[in-house]
């Protein structure tokens, strides 16, 4: 091995052993959750570099044990932005649904206003997609 490679492997060593160190420091002060994406993205980092420099050092324990550590921090990386991207799904559905349940309430209002005659009852087939459903809703109409 070279000169300039084993001085980079060196470097690339201190660099990954600081992240890992940076991750678990955040985390144990309470500063990053262990389930944040922070500190998640900063330990697969670390075990990736670490793997690199263990492979080109022919440590294959430390191969193996931070394979291992990728993998699992993968596997937490996925949850979490599934998990942000089931809410943000959510929301949107929830926006969408509060939309239409207003436009439910102005289009009545309308119609009270247009129709208005005492004791008259009027119904509307106002479609909800929610349930994709046509659901049916009575009004009564008031002077």
């Amino acid at each position: 091995m070279s000169a300039v490679l084993a001085q980079s492997l060196t470097i690339l060593g201190w660099v990954s052993a600081a992240f890992g160190a940076v991750a678990y420091l955040m985390a144990s002060r309470g500063r990053w959750d262990a389930k944040s994406l922070r500190f998640n993205v900063t330990n697969v980092t670390a075990a990736g570099l670490m793997v690199v420099v263990a492979g080109a050092n022919g440590l294959w324990p430390s191969v193996f044990s931070n394979v291992v550590w990728v993998v699992i921090g993968g596997q937490a990386l996925c949850t979490i932005v599934a998990g942000r991207r089931a809410a943000a799904r959510t929301a949107r559905v929830a926006a969408g649904e509060a939309a239409v349940a207003s436009a439910e309430a102005v289009l009545a209002r309308a119609v009270l206003e247009e129709v208005a005659q005492p004791d008259a009852r009027l119904e509307l087939d106002l479609p909800l997609v929610r349930r994709r459903a046509l659901v049916r809703r009575e009004v009564e109409l008031r002077p």
